[in-house]
């Protein structure tokens, strides 16, 4: 079930300004930018709150779970730019709970409602470089390039609450990892999640990515619809504000002349050309096809042209003074 959110309300404010913000850090853009960064701008159009979803009730059994394994209070991610979920209605137990973004196919938000998060279908779109989980981010530009757009430009963000407990920064590319590789099992893995750190930290994305593997540790709270301002910088848009439109200040294209039928002289066109261009194209045509054309001789018993033909091997002919050699 899903309740849009008044513009005049505190949560919509907040919400709608941490991805207008978010969204204008310049990221890199996978279509066609390669590891040049650009600048988005993004305007919110409307946002809907997730008010019953039957993954909550495996988010509240899987935070539990955690919290007895791994206690509370985990150690904080410095520079973590998410925004906090209210927990008046719950207890923080301090095992980084944040409200985080996640891109996809609009045909993949149904499911997610109605089911949750599913690890299993990760690198559909993105490829798995922390191994097969669920990939987050707390910027909204980076989640923007997984997200399809309608004809009219709209698009939808899912902004998940995600229980990261112990999570294990990753400075390279990992794509064989799993959490029960790490000295642990399914049931007690060594780490909940990862947290591939950016360049700024020592890592090597443009922005953080937060994976887990556990589809029970993230529920859905918010779908965030947006469009691209116009002004924005990214590929896209760019290449549709670059398309050709024709202006009415360009003078109009003469007609295209028809294709005259056989029969029909042409003498009139030639008319209009200037003399001395008749002359000066006859003239060149004339030697070109002097050039080009083979040596003929014309036989009074024929009534057209005829090539000379060659003597055959063996006979000898027998030429005078005043006989004209043809080659």
């Amino acid at each position: 079930m899903l309740r849009t959110l008044a513009e005049s309300s505190s949560e919509f404010r907040r919400l709608s300004e941490h991805v207008v913000k978010t969204g204008a850090v310049p990221s890199r853009d996978r279509f066609g930018s390669g590891e040049r960064a650009v600048q988005k701008a993004l305007r919110v159009v409307r946002i809907e709150r997730v008010l019953i979803s039957d993954a909550e009730t495996k988010y509240r059994d899987q935070r539990m779970k955690m919290f007895e394994h791994r206690g509370a209070f985990q150690s904080e991610l410095q520079d973590c730019c998410a925004l906090r979920p209210d927990l008046s209605y719950d207890l923080d137990i301090g095992l980084h709970e944040l409200l985080l973004y996640h891109g996809c196919r609009r045909g993949s938000i149904d499911g997610i409602l109605s089911e949750g998060f599913d690890p299993s279908r990760s690198g559909e779109r993105s490829g798995q470089f922390f191994g097969c989980g669920t990939y987050f981010a707390d910027i909204a530009a980076k989640a923007d390039t997984y997200v399809d757009s309608a004809a009219d430009g709209m698009k939808c963000v899912v902004v998940a609450q995600v229980c990261l407990g112990k999570a294990l920064k990753a400075f390279r590319a990992m794509p064989r990892f799993h959490p029960s590789c790490s000295e642990g099992d399914d049931e007690r893995p060594a780490f909940d999640s990862v947290v591939g750190e950016d360049t700024e930290h020592g890592g090597i994305l443009d922005h953080r990515e937060y994976v887990i593997y556990n589809g029970a540790q993230a529920m859905p709270r918010y779908l965030v619809w947006y469009q691209h301002c116009e002004d924005c910088r990214c590929f896209r848009c760019r290449s549709a504000s670059c398309a050709f439109r024709p202006s009415a200040a360009l003078p109009p294209l003469p007609p295209l002349k028809m294709l005259q039928s056989p029969g029909v002289s042409l003498r009139a066109d030639a008319e209009t050309a200037a003399p001395s261009t008749q002359r000066a194209c006859s003239a060149r045509g004339a030697s070109q096809r002097a050039e080009m054309a083979p040596q003929r001789r014309f036989s009074p018993r024929a009534t057209s042209w005829e090539r000379p033909q060659k003597p055959r091997k063996g006979t000898a002919s027998k030429l005078s003074l005043g006989d004209r050699i043809v080659l």
